[in-house]
């Protein structure tokens, strides 16, 4: 089974899909037919995710594939090891989506907050209902996410 290191976790992954293709600015992407068209670093990190996420190398992230890798992302995004979560901890998650996670409004997401969070679900992106994500999904989820 492929396990990753938490330090190549760190670099690669900031919290789950969403994160790691949002973290590039729409100015650095480009709207082709009406599509997010996914240029250079955006295009790496889908890739990079991919081959993070999915373990068994079919193009396509399992329920279990994605649980398996998203189970620890709090614990290894928790830098100074409060328990808590700080917008400065997942700074790609935007304002917006932090704030949807944030149930109690104090700030901070707790270990609760952050598991029950949108983009840590994978039916979030498992937009067709078939029991995997796919690239496309993922890009669909940012798309409809940066408007």
């Amino acid at each position: 089974m492929h396990r990753i290191n938490p330090l190549n976790l760190l670099a690669i992954t900031v919290t789950a899909f969403t994160f790691l293709v949002s973290a590039t600015s729409q100015a650095q992407m480009k709207k082709s037919a009406g599509v997010l068209a996914f240029q250079g670093k955006n295009e790496a990190r889908l890739k990079d995710a991919f081959a993070i996420f999915d373990i068994n190398k079919d193009g396509r992230v399992s329920r279990v594939e994605f649980r398996l890798q998203t189970g620890d992302m709090f614990f290894v995004r928790d830098t100074n090891k409060d328990s808590r979560l700080t917008p400065d901890e997942i700074p790609n998650a935007g304002p917006k989506v932090f704030a949807a996670a944030d149930r109690d409004g104090d700030g901070k997401l707790t270990p609760h907050e952050f598991g029950e969070a949108s983009f840590m679900k994978f039916e979030t992106y498992d937009l067709n209902k078939d029991g995997s994500i796919t690239r496309e999904e993922v890009r669909s989820v940012v798309k409809k996410n940066q408007r």
